[in-house]
């Protein structure tokens, strides 16, 4: 074999290679949709020492941090991790003869993976209702309660936030989005124990959503 050969064919190898290699990171990138974000807002109690009361009596705070992981799911379903922190609260005790009177308040951490169905193409568009699902577990922290202790068994347990949400284009990268989600089957909270006193949390947030790969915008 030539040199003159052999160089013609190094260098036709080196191109494949080249065009092979460049192509694999085209696509790596191309479908790369993970997200990071991040949200605030107000955690809401519904139990008995919520009943008469103002709202402000038994909402407090509550902030989350997430990540979606690039899955190829398709654009409009996701599969988000949330880290959820704050306070839940509940006071009765300027309500005139209630049926139980008391107050309470306890710090929440929730860990939760949810499925999340946008509507709307939101690589393609500016704005997108969705909804959202998925299991859960929480636990309580720093318990108070004029109606006693709550056990360590009671204080944490199984989940299932679902809610919806609309999400916008702010940016390149960038969505911000306004969502509400309320908890099922959770444990007593409130520490009366009576079948007619369904205990539930929910948070109304705001938040922002940051989007590993760059998106083609058309209205």
């Amino acid at each position: 074999m030539s040199k003159t050969s052999l160089y013609i064919k190094s260098f036709s190898l080196f191109i494949i290679l080249n065009v092979y290699f460049n192509s694999l990171y085209a696509q790596q990138t191309a479908t790369d949709n993970s997200k990071i974000g991040f949200s605030a807002g107000a955690l809401s109690y519904t139990g008995r020492f919520s009943v008469g009361t103002s709202i402000m009596s038994h909402t407090s705070w509550n902030v989350s941090a997430f990540y979606v992981p690039s899955l190829n799911l398709g654009n409009k379903f996701d599969i988000k991790a949330e880290l959820m922190a704050g306070q839940i609260k509940g006071d009765n005790t300027s309500v005139q003869n209630p049926s139980a009177q008391g107050s309470f308040t306890t710090n929440i951490v929730e860990l939760a993976v949810k499925g999340e169905y946008s509507f709307v193409d939101i690589e393609m568009h500016k704005i997108s209702p969705y909804i959202n699902a998925g299991p859960g577990f929480y636990t309580l922290l720093n318990y108070k309660n004029t109606y006693g202790v709550k056990s360590s068994g009671n204080k944490m347990g199984f989940v299932l936030p679902a809610g919806l949400g609309v999400k916008v284009n702010a940016g390149d990268q960038l969505l911000v989005f306004v969502d509400g989600s309320i908890r099922l089957f959770n444990k007593n909270i409130d520490n009366i124990i009576s079948e007619n006193n369904p205990n539930k949390y929910m948070t109304v947030n705001v938040g922002i959503s940051y989007n590993l790969k760059k998106r083609n915008i058309l209205w």
